[in-house]
């Protein structure tokens, strides 16, 4: 199964980290493109690295962002 990412509350949870797009790329290894594309959109399908990635990165589960889709 798919996941997908949900892009509000991946904002809100690099907001609170007080993190720019470009600061959580640097700390990820994801894109700041990627990320600020996800945010805009919703729900979006991921890739489970870049998952894993952001996830790291923010300290967080990915379940904080993420849900799985049939």
């Amino acid at each position: 199964m798919p996941l997908e990412i949900d892009g509000p509350a991946l904002r809100r949870i690099r907001e609170e980290h007080i993190l720019t797009p470009d600061q959580l790329s640097q700390k990820s290894g994801v894109a700041a493109v990627t990320i600020s594309l996800r945010e805009q959109s919703g729900w979006s399908r991921a890739n489970i690295l870049t998952i894993q990635k952001l996830a790291k990165a923010l300290k967080v589960p990915a379940s904080d962002f993420t849900r799985w889709v049939e």
